[in-house]
């Protein structure tokens, strides 16, 4: 069972915690909450998402911490960075501050101040102060980033909630450097890699932006499907009927930005693999599953056809407790129901349910297939 380290930083100061997808929620904050003295009900706890996401999601319930758990897991990252904040602090927007996990043990500070604004001699970052600026709500000179991408991603923020375009005149790993698209008008932003990290500083830039940057629509060239999920994956876990033209209507609303249909929908779809994990992979776990199943329950049926990349025919299970309970307590007669999968395989999901002594359905076996037909 994977081992989770959970780096918890409260007021500037940072601990770790270990713990597994079976861990308590309440056991995990009762233990975090007391490491600082405090009340449960006088914080709220956010983790940080993984990659190039970013994004800063509340921890209320075990359901959350769960999905915690599943998301990292799916980005097979396993050290998890826990934001604690005091609600009165929370309630004012205090902007989180944030520190790469890989590097916390580079990050020490030995004199016991909470963060230092300026690097050390060698170059390297001993605490980094990283904003979260995934709203693009402010840039300025000297702000930090965690890396070139964080930094293009803020950026790209920034230029949605400004109206307005730009172009890139170098975009690396060491300096990105970018002016406005609008070649009349001289705005521009730098920002380059700070010491041995991968941590990144805005080096210069001009302090207003006054032209449209060649926006004369409500669209905006900048509005990826990344960005997309940053705003809706909140709504999308809320309401998971959330579709596409949801996502339309209220980006238009929220940010002022008009999204073409299929690029709302592929922002969807970023954010269900974010949340669920990627449908691939998953299937490619269904015959590490179907090996787990026969070693564990030996008399249960498992079968997976398989041709290539693509699942054909069917892959049927029918689990060895479900066949007892049907041949000795449920009347001899199945009944066979089917729905579409609308994924990357797609197929029919058939379910075989019986009726027991007290006319209540009996699950019994299930397979994907690709046609409702009497070979399958």
């Amino acid at each position: 069972m994977e081992t989770f380290s959970a780096v918890a930083r409260y007021k500037g100061e940072g601990r770790m915690r270990q713990f597994t997808v079976l861990s308590s929620w309440e056991s995990v904050m009762g233990e975090i909450c007391a490491r600082w003295a405090v009340d449960v009900s006088q914080v709220r706890v956010k983790f940080v998402m993984p990659e190039a996401y970013r994004t800063l999601c509340p921890i209320e319930y075990a359901a959350d911490f769960e999905r915690m758990c599943h998301i990292y897991h799916s980005f097979n990252k396993f050290i998890i960075d826990i934001i604690i904040e005091d609600v009165s602090v929370s309630a004012d927007g205090n902007q989180a501050f944030l520190i790469p996990s890989g590097s916390l043990s580079d990050s020490v500070n030995p004199s016991g101040n909470s963060f230092l604004s300026q690097h050390n001699s060698s170059g390297a970052l001993s605490i980094a102060e990283f904003t979260d600026t995934h709203d693009g709500s402010t840039l300025q000179v000297g702000q930090w980033f965690e890396n070139a991408e964080h930094f293009k991603d803020c950026l790209r923020s920034y230029a949605i909630r400004k109206n307005f375009d730009f172009t890139f005149i170098k975009n690396d790993k060491l300096r990105v450097t970018v002016r406005c698209a609008t070649k009349e008008f001289q705005w521009r932003v730098h920002a380059s890699k700070e010491g041995i990290h991968d941590t990144f500083r805005l080096k210069t830039m001009q302090a207003t932006h006054i032209c449209s940057g060649g926006i004369g629509t409500t669209a905006h060239p900048k509005a990826s499907k990344k960005w997309i999920c940053e705003r809706v994956i909140h709504k999308l876990k809320e309401t998971p009927l959330y579709r596409a033209v949801n996502i339309q209507k209220d980006i238009l609303c929220d940010h002022g930005v008009r999204l073409p249909y299929k690029l709302a929908w592929m922002g969807k779809e970023v954010v269900r693999s974010v949340i669920h994990g990627s449908e691939v992979s998953s299937y490619d776990l269904l015959l590490w599953y179907a090996n787990k199943v026969s070693e564990t329950n030996p008399s249960s049926v498992v079968t997976i056809n398989k041709d290539g990349e693509r699942f054909k025919s069917a892959f049927f299970f029918s689990f060895e407790a479900c066949l007892l309970g049907f041949k000795h307590g449920c009347r001899p007669l199945l009944f066979i129901d089917g729905t579409h999968l609308l994924a990357k395989y797609g197929g029919i999901l058939l379910g075989a349910t019986a009726k027991d002594g007290n006319d209540g359905l009996f699950h019994v076996a299930f397979a994907i297939v690709d046609n409702e037909t009497d070979e399958n």
